[in-house]
């Protein structure tokens, strides 16, 4: 058997690694060694929850993109946000399966033609920092960042939230500002 030395892929569980054993031995092997010489996204102590970066249509796009499909061009995946995947936290019991949860930054009426006329101007618009439950972390258009050893990190990216309340404005302060302060504040205060 000239393959012997190949072992099967196999599921280990959600926090096992940081890809849930689902990646290959040579990329697994090489996500640790660029953590051990601190290139990678490691983290001090146990991970609680992996933090990713996405992206998708603007706000009142999906449709156009649904309909589309494999047509529509990525570089119209034009708002990004962050995915939060980590243990729920229940006073005195064993955490359950991941809570997955996005978090993001848009203009509080995304879809109104004025709001895009200031954008483009160069204006700034209220914004509102959301956060909703998903069912699973999205397979496109998704790239994990790093790990998070805080307690409670839905806890603490709430927090986040609350506290970023602001104007949007484009390349200036808007949901990719939004997007990297957040995966910064999970990260840097897991370490």
């Amino acid at each position: 058997m000239p393959n012997a030395h190949i072992q099967p892929a196999r599921r280990l569980g959600w926090w096992h690694g940081w890809d849930g054993g689902t990646a290959a031995p040579c990329q697994q092997r090489r996500r640790r060694r660029l953590a051990a010489t601190g290139q990678g996204p490691a983290t001090q102590g146990p991970a609680t929850g992996r933090v990713y970066r996405a992206t998708c249509p603007l706000e009142g796009w999906e449709a156009l993109a649904e309909s589309l499909g494999p047509l529509y061009p990525p570089q119209l995946q034009l708002h990004h946000y962050v995915v939060l995947e980590a243990a729920q936290q229940a006073a005195g019991t064993m955490p359950d399966a991941p809570l997955i949860a996005a978090y993001d930054f848009l203009p509080a009426d995304p879809t109104s033609p004025i709001t895009a006329a200031l954008l483009l101007s160069g204006g700034s618009v209220p914004g509102i920092a959301r956060s909703r439950q998903l069912r699973g972390v999205p397979r496109q258009r998704c790239q994990l960042v790093g790990c998070t050893t805080l307690s409670d990190p839905h806890a603490a990216a709430a927090a986040f939230q609350r506290r970023y309340a602001r104007g949007l404005q484009l390349l200036r302060d808007d949901c990719t500002h939004h997007a990297d302060r957040l995966i910064d504040h999970l990260l840097r205060s897991s370490q």
